[in-house]
């Protein structure tokens, strides 16, 4: 269980640094076509730009990294899948906030809407290769339950 963890959250700790840089590169551009790697609120509080720039960079891989690990809750077998999304979407949703805050990201309607869009459809693309991993499993046991039963009739 430790390896799976571990794996997730390098796994997330990366994918949560590309994100970054996407969505910098989409909505950070200044006039004159330059791109930041962090908002002009957190150059303003940490003073510096590379500072600025690895706090964002290590922030969103940790929040990354948390975004994967919570891929965990799927495995908690007592819990519906729609439970475990549901729980999954908050975590995610307030540590999201968290981060804005942290990073003192300038959330327009625009870009909430976006980012809400991007989180609304990984979940929708993780609900369903959950259900039908599931399902595919819940049909592999059906056919060994079966194979099983039919083995007995035959032994006697």
């Amino acid at each position: 269980m430790r390896k799976k963890i571990l794996i997730r959250a390098a796994a997330g700790f990366l994918l949560g640094i590309a994100v970054s840089v996407v969505i910098s590169l989409l909505f950070n551009r200044t006039a004159d076509g330059a791109v930041h790697f962090y908002s002009s609120a957190l150059l303003n509080r940490v003073g510096n730009a590379t500072a600025a720039a690895l706090l964002q960079l290590a922030v969103c891989g940790l929040y990354g990294a948390a975004c994967m690990c919570g891929t965990l809750l799927y495995e908690i077998e007592r819990w519906p899948l729609a439970l475990a999304t549901a729980v999954h979407y908050l975590i995610i949703s307030l540590l999201y906030a968290q981060v804005a805050s942290l990073l003192e990201w300038e959330l327009t309607l625009h870009t909430l809407l976006f980012i809400e869009g991007l989180m609304t459809a990984g979940f929708l693309a993780i609900w369903l290769i959950m259900y039908f991993l599931y399902k595919a499993e819940v049909r592999k046991l059906n056919e060994l339950m079966k194979k099983r039963n039919e083995e007995k009739e035959k032994n006697g």
